[in-house]
């Protein structure tokens, strides 16, 4: 046989061979010749892979909807966001709570109960509708929280309590680890779905930062007394501390 094995391959085939391909690839593959240059351009589902990952975003759920008509709505939501062209506005009344979080979508405000109110921002281009919910959460003093919403997860500080029989005097603050829809238990979370830590009575004002990456989440303690301010990483699957 001469030529290369390209020459004579169904285009249909380099199509289903490189759909298994990762999006650094697909680029490196379309810079080895013409014809993979092409394929790569011209092929919908290509350039969907591609495009999503440039984006950051994740493919839906199977529907209808093909690749083509996908990548269009990525390129429509892309060029909104990179030029600010809303396709609709709307004002959010703030609660009288004095906390609040937008994250994934989703922004999330306390009420005067000590309750969550969610909200899910509609998206015209990735076809999703506003959904509101709340969650009451009469076990928590809440002081603090934070979310990933693609893991259905809700971490919850509560308010710190000064540790009794303790010789110097400790505070001790419990995280909660709830799901983010119903509020109860997060199945995933270690057992019982509570992080304890313990901070000096010396850092009597407290605010957090809370972040949430994959199996991890940090909580940076920031003290204004005469108290260090603190910075911790747990599992938060397995309750291990990490840092």
């Amino acid at each position: 046989m001469t030529g290369y094995i390209l020459d004579v391959l169904p285009l249909e085939l380099i199509i289903r061979i490189l759909a298994f391909v990762g999006y650094r690839d697909l680029v490196t593959c379309s810079q080895v010749c013409r014809l993979l240059h092409t394929v790569v351009e011209q092929n919908a589902l290509l350039q969907y892979t591609i495009e999503l990952a440039i984006s950051g975003m994740q493919n839906g759920p199977p529907s209808a909807m093909g690749h083509a008509n996908r990548l269009t709505a990525l390129r429509n939501s892309q060029t909104a966001w990179n030029k600010l062209q809303w396709t609709g506005t709307k004002d959010i009344p703030l609660l009288q709570g004095n906390l609040y979080e937008l994250s994934g979508g989703i922004f999330v405000q306390s009420n005067h109960l000590g309750g969550l109110e969610f909200r899910r921002l509609p998206s015209h281009y990735r076809g999703i509708d506003e959904h509101v919910w709340s969650l009451d959460l009469p076990d928590v003093d809440l002081r603090d929280f934070a979310l990933d919403p693609a893991q259905d997860l809700l971490v919850l500080i509560a308010r710190p309590l000064l540790r009794a029989g303790v010789r110097n005097a400790r505070m001790e603050i419990s995280i909660h680890l709830r799901s983010l829809t119903t509020g109860e238990e997060h199945p995933l979370a270690t057992k019982p779905p509570i992080l304890l830590h313990d901070v000096d009575l010396r850092a009597a004002i407290l605010s957090f930062m809370v972040q949430v990456h994959s199996d991890h989440v940090a909580v940076h303690f920031i003290s204004h007394g005469t108290a260090p301010s603190e910075l911790v990483v747990w599992n938060w699957k397995t309750g291990l501390i990490l840092l």
